[in-house]
């Protein structure tokens, strides 16, 4: 971590305050006393965020300490601050971590279930800026794979099995208090004329991908390529359909945006999976659990992961949801695995929508340049950037066959 300039109100006084009420007590005396900190994340590896590890030197009842947080900071100016803002994405996370999180983890305690979804949150506000304060789990031996990392079945099981009861306890949450859904009711893919500027991502990946598809592939892709071209019209509305619930559903606390970067790891011995973490709540969404489920399979699992266990991992996602609602005294129907497989066939848009438009963030092979604006500009810079984005040889190894399933799909017509 290099030293880099910490944002003005990160003070003395800021870090006692939040020192004092989560770590301190009564009978027990708590000063700050020093402070420094770098960035958290690599340039490139979060272009919605600025993300801060602050290492704190502290006095408690004499005993002198030391301890990291992470600062998650609203970028100030840009396109970033322009889409955080309209979007409402940090009041929905701070909602999540505050409000949903702590609800959700009180339920399962009192069936003598103690999961953790999520880092601990320390502190939110929204001024002078929109910003939380989490634990820092590096400490904990927790961490984030590399991008270009898929998950093979060993490290998507525990994922798939804490997905499942976040969904199921979600779902009990809202039959008990529904009001606690309404941040979550609009898709992050909307008609909202105020929610559009983000929106252009997703056409200009469906025609650059077709540009790349007729130019660099070869005769026999061209039905691909120019579907693709045709889909940058319609993507969005496609998406609008996607995050539309129909009545009478069974609908659960997604969290919309679950790929390798939003999930952190912690190893035991071996190399085994001990405990598994999710983060980085900006675009909740309730709704079917087809919405994660897609996005999951297929914007994070190998190809051989999918292929050969998709199918297992539904069945054990199925088996513990099921499982939890019924432990939970849910009073609504449980969806059989049948159910859940025509969530999933009902839903794949959202798996198209992982592979065009995440997974070559993911497998780029330098992504210190990163911006939000080289995904939305019109510029020529910008065009560029995406075409080389898209004509990465591992993105093409992973991206043509998955566009024949697609097709098959018909999620491309």
């Amino acid at each position: 971590m290099s030293a880099v300039a910490l944002p003005e109100f990160v003070t003395i006084e800021f870090l006692q305050r939040i020192f004092v009420k989560n770590f301190g007590s009564p009978s027990s005396q708590i000063r700050v006393e020093n402070f420094w900190g770098g960035f958290a994340t690599n340039k490139g590896d979060n272009y919605a965020s600025v993300m801060y590890r602050i290492i704190v030197d502290y006095e408690l009842n004499d005993v002198k300490r030391r301890k990291p947080i992470i600062l998650k900071v609203m970028p100030s100016d840009g396109i970033q601050s322009l889409v955080m803002v309209k979007n409402r994405l940090y009041p929905r996370e701070i909602h999540t971590y505050c409000e949903l999180l702590v609800q959700v983890e009180n339920l399962l305690k009192a069936i003598d279930d103690h999961t953790k979804f999520a880092p601990r949150c320390f502190y939110t506000a929204t001024e002078p800026t929109m910003m939380l304060v989490f634990e820092d789990q590096k400490e904990k031996g927790y961490k984030v794979l590399q991008r270009q990392h898929q998950l093979n079945f060993d490290l998507t099981l525990p994922l798939i099995i804490k997905l499942a009861k976040l969904h199921a306890a979600s779902a009990v949450l809202y039959e008990k208090n529904p009001s606690i859904m309404e941040p979550y009711l609009e898709g992050s893919i909307s008609r909202n004329p105020e929610r559009q500027d983000f929106l252009i991502h997703y056409r200009n990946c469906a025609r650059t991908l077709g540009l790349v598809a007729e130019n660099e592939w070869g005769q026999e892709w061209r039905h691909i390529a120019l579907k693709l071209q045709k889909l940058e019209a319609n993507i969005v509305e496609k998406g609008c359909e996607l995050y539309t619930r129909k009545s009478n559903g069974f609908f659960v606390f997604n969290h919309n945006d679950l790929w390798i970067p939003n999930i952190l790891y912690e190893f035991g011995e071996h190399e085994l999976v001990r405990d598994v973490l999710l983060i980085d709540f900006q675009m909740p969404y309730f709704g079917s659990l087809g919405i994660d489920l897609n996005f999951l399979i297929y914007g994070s699992l190998s190809e051989s992961t999918r292929i050969s266990f998709a199918k297992k991992l539904i069945r054990i996602y199925h088996e513990t949801l099921t499982g939890m609602l019924t432990i939970l005294n849910y009073k609504g129907n449980i969806p059989t695995l049948h159910d859940i497989h025509v969530e999933v066939l009902k839903c794949g848009f959202n798996g198209l929508i992982a592979a065009i438009a995440e997974v070559p963030l993911l497998l780029m092979e330098n992504n210190e340049n990163l911006e939000m604006d080289l995904l939305l500009a019109k510029t020529e810079k910008a065009e560029q950037f995406r075409y080389s984005l898209f004509n990465n040889p591992r993105y093409k190894n992973f991206i043509q066959t998955l566009l024949l399933e697609f097709d098959d799909n018909g999620l491309l017509d």
